[in-house]
Parts: structure tokens; sequence; C-alpha cells
């Protein structure tokens, strides 16, 4: 079979060992590439491949990570009797939506 895209996660490197000569493009699995990156096995096999690593970015997931995190937002914030700093890390696709 002649595998041309892969939707990749951090724990499965070694399911692409047979396709780097066919591989154009790997997705990684959510929604950022931090967790693929970190793995140095799966690194090396898209460095081999030579095929792009590119991040999911879907309007359904940016609108779920914005509640979950305006949810917790209010539940922090809800307490009034604790102080509390709140900080986005990251300005992507999911951090620039949660800020505004």
């Amino acid at each position: 079979d002649v595998v041309r895209y892969a939707v990749v996660s951090a724990r499965r490197a070694d399911a692409l060992r047979d396709h780097i000569g066919t591989l154009e493009a790997a997705l990684a699995q959510w929604a950022g590439v931090d967790g693929v990156l970190r793995n140095d096995s799966l690194r090396h096999v898209l460095d081999d491949a030579r095929c792009p690593l590119v991040r999911m970015v879907e309007p359904g997931l940016t609108e779920g990570m914005r509640e979950f995190v305006v949810g917790h937002v209010l539940r922090i914030h809800l307490r009034m009797d604790e102080q509390r700093t709140v900080a986005l890390l990251g300005a992507g696709e999911l951090g620039g939506a949660c800020a505004c």
C-alpha cells in the first residue's frame, strides 16, 4: 500500500518507517506539533521522508478550545476569596481565539 499522507501522534513513529519513500505530508493529530517534534524517533522519520509536518486548524477545534478556556477562567474568577492570575501561553490559532 502507498501512504502519501499520514495523521501522526507522538507515540506512533514506527508505523511510518515503511512509508518514508512515499510520504508527502504528515498532519499532527492534535492542534500543535510540539508533541511530535519532542519525539526524536518520529522527527527523524519525517526528516528522512523530507515531508512537511503540519498542524490541524479546524473551526470546531478552535471554538471548543475557546469555550474550554472561558469556562475555566470563569470558574477561577467566581471564587471571589482567591486571587488568581490567568495567562495564555501561545498566540497561534487557539491562543489567539481565546484571547479575544
